[in-house]
């Protein structure tokens, strides 16, 4: 009998019943920059169906469902909109379509149900990934919100992708979750700092070293991280960042089966990259024997799903006794000042300089939104008053100002963009999605929404 794996594989495991083993994990869709900035509960947004699995079912039934949180159009459910997708193997690297499979929406549920019409059903020993396309639309015609935050973009957000598992169940510490970095830390100057969850800064290299050490949740395969004790497997890579010179141990220590530890010398006030490499021939666990299908657990990067490119990167900021880290500035908040009708911008300037490029706080750089009937239209700021000590900036909404359909409204929502190409005075571009680079493509800074009278 064929077994279905599904259940959250990044907290393990969910549930086992009726000779099944229930694991499955969706693949978030990409958040977009605005996702975390935009307010919520806005009320002229238009309502749009969010999808979620339903995990019970599938203890008794090879079939997938899918809920939807409001009534959907039947006929947007097609081969065009629903696909299913097959890993060529246990490792996920490459994928096909999988077209035998049977489609049906429940209007009384609002659910949608995904079946293998194969006579035998799924085949065993692989990985699916059922895609839902934002072709898929409510019963008011409203497109699929992949993301989940209620703004209709792109098939690169809004797309909704489940991965699931077809197969017998395994057991054991190898069971089907992939390898990953259970914590990772550095040592400089006898403060600790961990790696695990972002990147650091201001750590300290006074003495020229310092000890990074990486855990893993698995028992690693020494050979995809370790060469010998003065060398690192590229899998496991620290480069200067600004020079993109590898930089290589002093030493090099397996303190455990699932532990190794670095010792590095590193210069004061240089960024760092650490690396951790995924796919096909990056990091994995041990092998065990005992599972052939298996082959060890591979690494599964942030998002604790094993697929083809896992990489997870971490920037590291050092400084020297007395030094300043020389990580990119970033917007620490906005504030909104209704009786002064401002925005006033503070920024975060770990940079030796301490303070932002008056040259870059323009109007080219420094934005008004405006909202009306869900409809976005830009507002010329009355005036841009920087700060003396250049880490902070005030803009003014204009006395009068209009929506786009050129009829006054009392109120209208209003919000704040910081441009990726605003930056400190020794150069360095705003980063916004705390990845330690600035400049990039997601470093766009949007404040939430502030309701504003459009008239004063």
């Amino acid at each position: 009998m064929k077994k279905i794996f599904t259940g959250l594989l990044m907290i393990g495991l969910c549930g086992i019943g009726a000779g099944y083993l229930i694991s499955c994990a969706k693949l978030q869709s990409p958040v977009s920059p605005d996702t975390s900035l935009i307010g919520v509960g806005n009320s002229q947004a238009a309502s749009m169906p969010q999808a979620s699995i339903v995990d019970s079912t599938l203890l008794t039934t090879q079939t997938l469902y899918i809920d939807f949180d409001m009534a959907m159009d039947p006929a947007s459910f097609n081969s065009s909109t629903v696909q299913v997708y097959q890993m060529s193997d246990t490792v996920n690297t490459t994928e096909t379509q999988y077209t035998g499979i049977s489609i049906s929406y429940d209007p009384t549920l609002n659910r949608l149900k995904v079946g293998s019409t194969a006579g035998s059903g799924w085949d065993d020993n692989r990985y699916y990934r059922l895609h839902l396309t934002t072709g898929i639309k409510s019963a008011a015609g409203q497109q699929l919100d992949g993301n989940e935050n209620e703004i209709p973009e792109s098939s690169a957000f809004d797309n909704y992708n489940l991965q699931f598992w077809v197969g017998a169940p395994v057991t054991g510490p190898y069971a089907q979750n992939p390898i990953n970095i259970a914590s990772a830390s550095i040592v400089g100057g006898g403060v600790t700092k961990f790696l695990t969850s972002g990147n650091v800064g201001n750590v300290s290299v006074a003495y020229g070293y310092v000890t990074i050490t990486v855990q893993f949740n698995y028992d690693a395969d020494e050979s995809t991280i370790y060469v010998d004790a003065s060398t690192l497997h590229n899998n496991l890579s620290l480069v200067n960042d600004v020079s993109g010179s590898p930089v290589s141990p002093v030493q090099v220590t397996l303190t455990s089966p699932s532990s190794i530890e670095g010792v590095f010398q590193l210069a004061g006030n240089m960024r760092y990259k650490l690396t951790a490499r995924g796919g096909a021939s990056g990091i994995r666990s041990s092998q065990d024997a005992t599972q052939p299908l298996l082959r060890g657990r591979y690494f599964g990067g942030e998002d604790m799903v094993a697929e083809a490119a896992d990489d997870v990167i971490r920037y590291i900021y050092t400084m020297t006794d007395g030094g300043v880290s020389t990580a990119p500035p970033s917007v620490n908040s906005v504030v909104y000042n209704p009786p002064s009708r401002r925005f006033t911008i503070y920024f975060t300037i770990p940079s030796g300089s301490g303070q932002m490029s008056a040259a870059s706080l323009t109007t080219a750089n420094l934005k008004l939104i405006g909202k009306y009937d869900s409809e976005t239209y830009n507002i010329q700021p009355k005036q841009i008053v920087i700060a003396l000590d250049l880490a902070s900036v005030e803009i003014y909404v204009p006395d009068s100002f209009y929506p786009a359909t050129g009829t006054y409204t009392p109120n209208v929502q209003v919000q704040v963009k910081v441009s990726r190409n605003v930056m400190s005075s020794d150069g360095y571009y705003l980063d916004s999605d705390g990845d330690g680079v600035g400049g990039q493509e997601y470093d766009d800074y949007l404040s939430g929404w502030q309701w504003v009278d459009s008239q004063k």
